[in-house]
């Protein structure tokens, strides 16, 4: 990590744009996956109702994702430090359900959890270098999943579609384009 942010310095000192997707292993493992444990070969899967305890302030789960929020806010931390701006992408591909964070819906949902991680990184740990890009991916199901898992507009500042099934079509662009993403 260490290795990467000052990557990162290093590239946006020479004019780059510095872009990190936060690809968090379940917090009901270790924070040391691999890929396979993401969305690879056997990805970790939470219950609904790990995934509201995730969401409960006061719980193991949670307890564990505010531990890696912090440690990941000090990486956050030191890019501000030196002046550096992130494109910052976690829980990609809302609606592609091979991920731990993603396909969660209701009360307790994926949004819900992007929220959360964005209240905490933003105005708790004041982290104010950080451009918000909320994702989904092009399946069939874009017109409705561009609203069940948008986090609202107040919690993104760009709006991103992943392109592998349905493609950059004018009808993925009007989903994308229409009132959750006035004025970004």
């Amino acid at each position: 990590r260490t290795t990467m942010v000052g990557e990162a310095k290093k590239q946006f000192a020479k004019g780059a744009l510095v872009g990190l997707m936060y690809h968090a292993c379940a917090p009901t493992q270790n924070e040391f996956c691999s890929w396979d444990d993401i969305g690879g070969s056997h990805p970790v899967k939470l219950t609904n109702d790990q995934f509201k305890q995730l969401l409960t302030p006061g719980t193991a789960l949670n307890n564990a994702w505010i531990g890696r929020l912090n440690t990941l806010a000090g990486y956050l931390q030191d890019l501000k430090n030196s002046g550096v701006v992130v494109l910052f992408r976690p829980f990609h591909e809302m609606n592609q359900c091979a991920f731990w964070w993603s396909c969660h819906t209701g009360a307790y949902s994926s949004a819900a959890l992007y929220k959360m991680t964005h209240d905490y990184l933003s105005r708790t740990k004041g982290l104010d270098n950080l451009i918000w890009v909320w994702n989904v991916q092009d399946f069939t199901s874009l017109s409705r999943d561009a609203d069940t898992y948008n986090p609202g507009v107040d919690y993104f500042d760009i709006a991103a579609l992943d392109v592998y099934n349905t493609g950059l079509t004018s009808g993925n662009y009007a989903t994308m384009q229409r009132g959750i993403v006035t004025g970004k």
